[in-house]
């Protein structure tokens, strides 16, 4: 994953354009955009998602540097700033709670860009931190163009917090506070305004250069606090309704998986407990995170309507607005009040951090089940009739796929249980899998925890810039990104690939190309009126032309092909797969699958 760039040019030993007799790591000779690559550097982050701007020119120059030294952190440009964010978050969420993501894009029309995937980020709890350029401070500006009197109100309410340094004093203290931020449960993006005259030089600067040391906070001091477990009650309470209940079930959703241990402490849980679990709802394609593995005995699929009927309590943790009806009592676990709505019936509710509340639970359970045969005995029969529904549901949905084989255009199972085939139990898929995603789910095979970032916040695009920053997270794992035609735009999936040609990150892209906007038909199927009834004329066929996605990959210098064929799907897919997996390049498929529009 090194860029492709011709660097004879470039001495053994850079010093710094300021530097006289210094290294190029002495604070004295660095502006604050410099100094502030440095902190970052020393709290351990390697990669810099970047936009250049006309208003963050400081944050552009300081890479320059770090790009001609070689040292951390590594800018990576992109070409839009909605991947610069997706990429950025999505490596904060496959860093596992270690390590923000960190982008810089330019001020008020970059942050314009890039609000949808600052909005993503706040919804998918994405750890990131968004240093956006300006003109001038807040106080000094008028309204006028590329500027705005409270540039920060612009994504005030889809950041966690949002701040803009006056001084150079107090760019350490801000950035010490937005990675604490950031990586405080739950977590989310942190959003900086970068004043261009302070962060280039000005303020207590004088020419071009610090004459001032700043002071370099403690950062392991200031990571983030202990995370929350559960009150003694509140456990008890909820071990009593688990323990009494004929057919429990659990429903997990949102970030539940962020941490692997809290999805092998659920597999220990359910096995011990003959407890089924439904890991997200078909509307939201499964859950953010690989909360559940299809493979498991206790795995019942996502459709929780289906069980309705049939259970007596449903355990829910992170995962919000799930209805229920009257008769079913449930326990409700997430963050808190902000999370979950207080106006949904829950019998319990409580407020931790999932993977520290879970092993609560479980250790609980266990110690009960010790001492009492007849619970154990009752936990151990609901365990095998599940474990044969859950055979009996995939051996349903194999049946599917393989009937499915030979359908034309080919059919998201089909693409679903080839891929399954051929990727491995640690591949990472990424993405969002368009308005007809259930079909390609129950294709879609997963084992492994921390194998899966799936949509957050709604806003489309979501996954394609995000699935470089999962790889550089995790270089050892291979990842697959998942989009939607309708997704690829609205993505910049073009600028990703040049950065992924660039840069040679081997990353597998997949279009599901339905050419249509498919999620859209669901609300019009309501009306059952002009586009219901008359095939959808407008706003919903992309088609006529049909655009050659697989010309625009190449374009960008990505080994790229078109899957027509459902029979030859698998071999298409090994050829990429081999370009991605074996000579470490970037690869792209255009996938042309079946349409179920309502």
């Amino acid at each position: 994953m090194n860029p492709k760039k011709n660097r004879e040019d470039t001495v053994d030993s850079l010093s710094h354009p300021d530097t006289v007799n210094s290294s190029v790591n002495d604070p004295i000779s660095l502006t604050v955009a410099e100094a502030t690559l440095e902190w970052l550097k020393k709290s351990g982050l390697d990669y810099v998602f970047f936009n250049p701007d006309t208003s963050s020119v400081p944050f552009t120059d300081a890479l320059a540097w770090k790009d001609l030294t070689g040292e951390a952190p590594k800018p990576i440009m992109m070409l839009h700033e909605f991947p610069a964010v997706d990429a950025a978050y999505h490596y904060g969420l496959a860093s596992l709670g270690k390590k923000v993501g960190v982008c810089m894009i330019g001020g008020v029309v970059g942050t314009l860009n890039a609000k949808g995937a600052i909005y993503n980020a706040w919804a998918g709890f994405g750890p990131c931190i968004v240093f956006a350029g300006m003109y001038q401070m807040t106080g000094s500006r008028h309204r006028g163009a590329h500027e705005s009197v409270d540039q920060g109100g612009l994504v005030r309410e889809n950041v966690k917090w949002e701040t803009e340094p006056r001084t150079p004093e107090q760019v350490p203290q801000h950035i010490a506070r937005a990675i604490r931020e950031a990586l405080t449960e739950p977590w989310g993006p942190v959003y900086l305004t970068c004043n261009e005259r302070l962060f280039g030089g000005s303020g207590h600067l004088k020419g071009k250069t610090l004459r001032r040391p700043l002071s370099l906070p403690n950062f392991p001091a200031l990571g983030p606090p202990n995370q929350i477990a559960a009150s003694e009650t509140s456990v008890q309470a909820a071990v009593q309704l688990l323990l009494d209940s004929e057919l429990p079930l659990v429903v997990t959703g949102g970030m539940m998986g962020r941490y692997p241990e809290t999805v092998n402490t659920l597999m220990r849980l359910s096995e011990i407990l003959g407890l089924p679990v439904i890991p997200g709802t078909i509307s939201a394609h499964g859950s953010k995170t690989m909360n559940f593995p299809t493979t498991h005995p206790m795995f019942l699929g996502y459709d929780l309507d289906a069980y309705l009927d049939q259970i007596d309590l449903v355990f829910v943790i992170d995962q919000p607005m799930v209805k229920l009806p009257s008769h079913v009592h449930s326990i409700f676990l997430d963050w808190g009040a902000n999370f979950t709505p207080l106006d949904t019936p829950a019998n319990v509710r409580i407020h931790g951090c999932s993977n520290l509340v879970l092993a609560q639970i479980t250790a609980e359970i266990s110690r009960f089940l010790e001492t009492k045969n007849d619970a154990k005995q009752r936990a151990h029969d609901r365990f095998n009739k599940l474990k044969l529904e859950h055979e009996q549901l995939i051996q349903r949905w194999r049946t599917e796929a393989q009937d499915a084989k030979t359908k034309k255009p080919i059919d998201l199972i089909w693409l679903g249980y080839v891929l399954s085939k051929i990727k491995t139990p640690n591949t990472i898929i990424c993405g969002r899998y368009g308005g007809n995603g259930y079909q390609f789910m129950k294709g879609l095979m997963f084992t492994d925890p921390g194998t899966r970032y799936g949509p957050s916040g709604g806003h489309m695009g979501y996954g394609i810039g995000g699935a470089l920053g999962v790889k550089l997270a995790q270089p050892d794992q291979p990842v697959i990104s998942v989009m939607g035609d309708g997704s690829f735009y609205y993505g910049e999936a073009g600028a990703v690939f040049w950065t992924a040609s660039h840069y040679n990150i081997p990353v597998l892209f997949l279009t599901l190309n339905d050419r249509s906007y498919g999620a859209i038909t669901k609300g019009l199927a309501r009306y059952k009126r002009w586009s219901y009834q008359h095939n959808y004329p407008t706003g919903v066929w992309i088609r006529q032309p049909e655009i050659k996605f697989e010309a625009i990959a190449r374009a960008n210098g990505i080994w790229a092909t078109t899957a027509t064929e459902p029979l030859s799907l698998e071999q298409t897919l090994r050829d990429a797969w081999q370009v991605v997996h074996e000579d470490k390049q970037p690869a792209f498929v255009d996938v042309i699958c079946e349409n179920r529009l309502p």
